[in-house]
């Protein structure tokens, strides 16, 4: 997947991004997609009824669809039965 780059630098304006759909995806996958637009996620459980949820992961914010600066932070919001903790904060991998 290809970052979707919405603006360009010019006179000291910031790169900006679309924030990507994450929703009913599994934390790596949406990891993977909010890195591969070049954001930084970052882990909160969700306050969604675990039976309501589509998925583990079950929003952002900011939200899909967004304009946010190159290396924004992403919180991706993870559904979480009783007793499951959150992963440790992920990273993207960088070559």
């Amino acid at each position: 997947m290809t970052a979707i780059v919405v603006g360009l630098s010019a006179c000291g304006a910031e790169d900006r991004v679309v924030v990507p759909e994450v929703e009913g995806l599994t934390a790596q996958a949406a990891i993977d997609r909010v890195c591969g637009r070049f954001l930084t996620p970052e882990l909160a459980r969700s306050n969604a009824p675990v039976a309501e949820a589509p998925g583990p992961v079950t929003g952002s914010d900011p939200a899909a669809g967004e304009e946010v600066a190159v290396s924004a932070t992403i919180t991706l919001f993870l559904r979480l039965g009783p007793g499951e903790t959150l992963l440790p904060e992920p990273g993207c991998d960088v070559p």
